[in-house]
């Protein structure tokens, strides 16, 4: 009994030690997003069984990716609205829950479901969607289903780190909310009082996921710069955005201030599934941030983006509805029946990819599954930039104009011999 008691406190010890190097050890957590979960007619054609709907293979090639994260989150863009009156692609969607649970199933956690289309279905619709979504185990943000809801914020646990999810829309696409319901909807409006009340509650990390901008624009416009550039000054870490439906540029922006975490922004992650087909539409992009907590600090450590593409039709013609890494139908075409027109377009997305959206392309013999952001002080897409840009475009108009013989956009500058032109000598643009 005296040689067992001491083996008893040695082990006891070394436990203790072992658990006391556990709580040093900083927290981490991988956060996945994508972007917008779209449902078109030609899918619902697709997925279509004799018994239902089997939306599965739309996402089969992404499923190790998506579940292999701790969190993953993605913009659901449709409506469950059962199947009174169909189910239905654009103007107005209401997609089979079928699609949901396909969703589920590919490793997603969380929805966010403010977007100009959440009241396709009206309030009956958005109300459905929401408690169907809760019911297959998602946490959503963005509509609600009471005014308590509302007054609510999505609070996840990953690994130990608390992390704060908000979502606002700019608009329902001019369906309008009833007026003892506005509760329902989160607009861009209350992001300010929102962001306020997440930080109340004292989360590791704040992310926001607003739906803005315009539609196919490929740089994000002045405004939704301002707006983002407001929600990093409110306490958010994470600024993911969508709307636009095509991949515009992202960012890790590095601090400012040896206190701060770098921030990510995405101005938009594009479609991750859905029938839109003209370029960069049938483009999207996964993007996984690690963050890391030791203590009361969370930070951003790194993030990497992987491009992906929607393929709707294979080398014979037979009809699919599914989302690809791009690295993986470039390098298998034969796998996927990737027809030669559309391996044309996987190499232009490629060039496209790397040279526009992450600022700097990469030869196609060095296509990776992900690339790495890189942390930069001087943010490429900022109010600041975008007047530098304004102002430089500003003056190559005025020099154009200048050389041309023109007084301004449109304005023929005459001469003084009887309203005909003279020539004149080319202004050069001197700067001081």
């Amino acid at each position: 009994m005296k040689k067992i008691l001491p083996v008893f406190l040695l082990l006891f010890v070394c436990a203790l030690a072992g658990a006391s190097r556990a709580q040093d050890r900083p927290a981490r957590a991988t956060l996945l997003f994508a972007g917008d979960l779209m449902a078109h007619s030609p899918q619902l054609a697709v997925a279509r069984r004799k018994k239902g709907y089997d939306f599965a293979p739309s996402f089969a090639a992404v499923k190790p990716i998506v579940s292999a994260a701790d969190l993953a989150v993605a913009n659901f863009e449709t409506t469950l609205g059962g199947g009174r009156g169909g189910y239905t692609g654009y103007p107005c969607f209401s997609t089979p829950d079928e699609y949901a649970q396909a969703v589920k199933n590919a490793g997603f956690d969380v929805l966010t479901t403010a977007n100009n289309h959440c009241m396709d279905r009206r309030f009956a619709g958005l109300e459905r969607t929401v408690r169907r979504l809760r019911e297959l185990s998602f946490d959503t943000c963005g509509t609600y289903v009471s005014s308590d809801d509302r007054e609510g914020v999505l609070v996840r646990d990953a690994n130990g780190i608390r992390i704060a999810f908000l979502s606002w829309t700019y608009g329902t696409n001019g369906i309008p909310v009833a007026s003892d319901k506005k509760w329902s909807v989160a607009r861009l409006e209350a992001a300010s009082e929102d962001m306020a009340r997440a930080r109340a509650l004292s989360p590791d990390l704040v992310v926001a996921l607003p739906h803005i901008g315009t539609e196919y624009l490929l740089t994000p416009p002045r405004s939704v710069m301002a707006f983002v550039e407001k929600l990093l000054s409110w306490g958010a870490q994470l600024a993911i955005a969508s709307h636009p439906h095509v991949v515009q540029p992202l960012e890790l922006r590095a601090p400012r201030s040896d206190d701060r975490s770098p921030a990510v922004v995405a101005w938009s992650m594009g479609n991750f599934i859905s029938n839109q087909r003209p370029a960069p539409r049938d483009m999207g992009v996964i993007a996984r941030v690690t963050v890391e907590k030791s203590g009361d600090v969370t930070r951003v450590v790194s993030a990497d983006v992987i491009p992906t593409w929607v393929q709707v039709r294979t080398a014979k013609g037979a009809r699919v509805s599914r989302v690809l890494p791009l690295l993986s139908a470039l390098k298998n075409p034969a796998a996927f029946q990737i027809s030669a027109a559309d391996l044309r377009r996987l190499r232009q997305a490629h060039f496209d990819f790397t040279g526009r959206v992450l600022g700097k392309a990469v030869p196609l013999k060095n296509a990776r599954l992900a690339y790495a952001l890189e942390a930069s002080s001087e943010d490429r897409f900022s109010t600041a930039k975008f007047d530098e840009r304004a102002l430089a475009a500003k003056k190559r108009a005025g020099l154009k104009a200048a050389e041309s013989g023109k007084d301004g956009p449109g304005r023929v500058q005459k001469g003084k011999r009887g309203g005909r032109r003279s020539k004149r000598r080319p202004v050069r643009n001197i700067q001081s």
